[in-house]
């Protein structure tokens, strides 16, 4: 029989085998373990773990190679280059921006290039910097700017360490996107200001991440129809933002329920660069629901508030809830979680595995309840005039 650290040695090479496949997946995978057991290893030896989380590290060879890797020491004056990985989601992106001021601040380095998907080149034009030292924004493809050291984004929480889980970020990381085309400022005005002036809570929806995540996606995208409690609810005006796949289900909902959901112009987003106006758009609503997509990312480095629905089991990032002493249950049966990297971010996780209605429940509750709406809008503050 193989000792321990034998079987460890063995898994750990048929996980690197399989990194130029799925290094993503597989470093997710190794995140929800870690968010099981509440630590960093889930039990498992720590060879074996260091190793799922180092597959990442060497998915981007063209990049990796061209600078010494950055361990965290102190590097004051050089320039840090943080890239994507094969296969990374827009949310990952969006999220370790959030350390980018902070590390800045901190004075380790002094100044970051950092790479992001072509798609997202246009919105993140407002990532905020008020540190007096450079970001330089790059999208994936073009010559990136000198620099003196690299690092993975997904591993720049461990150079820094920080706890995901615990760590708070800025409260919002991005400026909201102000120059919107005059159609869709009518729009707005239309179907958020005037409904929001009648006494409706309005919320933008998504429910449906990238089917291309074979390793998560099943799990965390909710059906439609699970969300039932919330469409029909008299008090809440949905938006539905749910771009691309998963937007086929609107039209196979009940008539009653199909016509309670308002679809965006389909301009959005086509001359100003990917989420550039559904940005704007979230900055409007009263809150933003959705599943773990890149969706939340955007809403929580906007700093608007944002409900996040969860499987039982997730990723690092998102507390496992029933593991988590800041938890507690809702009358629906779902568990309730303030989350601390996005300081405006409530999370609603499931307490059965595929168990949506508890957590739909709960959300429309916590939307309607005239204690929580207030709380919401003192914590906000006024919507800035839609121009």
């Amino acid at each position: 029989m193989l000792s321990h650290d034998a079987e460890a040695a063995t898994a750990a090479t048929i996980l690197n085998t399989m990194a130029a496949q799925m290094p993503v997946a597989l470093y997710k995978l190794a995140n929800a373990a870690a968010a099981v057991a509440g630590d960093g290893s889930n039990g498992m030896p720590s060879a074996l773990y260091r190793s799922m989380r180092q597959v990442v590290a060497h998915a981007r060879p063209d990049l990796a190679s061209t600078a010494p890797r950055w361990e965290g020491e102190a590097a004051a004056g050089k320039t840090l280059l943080v890239h994507c990985t094969n296969g990374q989601g827009f949310g990952d992106t969006f999220m370790f921006a959030g350390l980018l001021q902070p590390l800045l601040r901190s004075g380790a380095v002094g100044a970051i290039a950092y790479e992001v998907q072509k798609p997202l080149k246009s919105l993140f034009r407002n990532l905020a910097n008020d540190t007096g030292r450079p970001i330089t924004v790059f999208a994936r493809g073009e010559e990136p700017p000198a620099h003196d050291l690299v690092i993975p984004n997904m591993d720049l929480h461990q150079a820094m360490g920080i706890n995901l889980q615990r760590y708070r970020a800025e409260p919002a990381f991005f400026k909201t996107p102000e120059i919107i085309a005059a159609e869709h400022q009518a729009w707005i005005q239309k179907e958020v200001v005037e409904p929001q002036q009648q006494g409706k809570t309005v919320i933008c929806l998504a429910w449906q991440g990238d089917k291309g995540n074979i390793a998560l996606e099943p799990a965390r995208s909710c059906p439609l129809d699970n969300l039932l409690p919330i469409i029909m609810n008299d008090k809440i005006k949905v938006i539905s933002v749910q771009a691309g796949y998963g937007s086929e289900q609107v039209a196979a909902l009940p008539e009653a329920a199909r016509g309670r959901i308002t679809l965006v112009p389909e301009t959005f987003d086509k001359q100003a660069g990917a989420f550039y106006d559904t940005a704007h758009l979230m900055s409007k609503v009263d809150a933003v629901v959705t599943t773990d997509t890149a969706t939340a990312h955007i809403a929580g480095g906007l700093g608007v508030r944002t409900l996040l629905m969860l499987p039982l089991v997730s990723e690092l990032r998102w507390p496992c809830a029933p593991t988590d002493s800041r938890a507690t249950q809702t009358p629906f049966g779902a568990y309730r979680t303030p989350h601390n990297y996005y300081s405006n971010m409530t999370l609603f996780t499931q307490s059965v595995p595929g168990f949506w209605s508890p957590v739909a429940e709960s959300v429309a509750h916590e939307l309607t309840s005239t204690q929580q709406v207030a709380q919401a809008r003192l914590k906000q503050g006024p919507k800035p005039a839609v121009a």
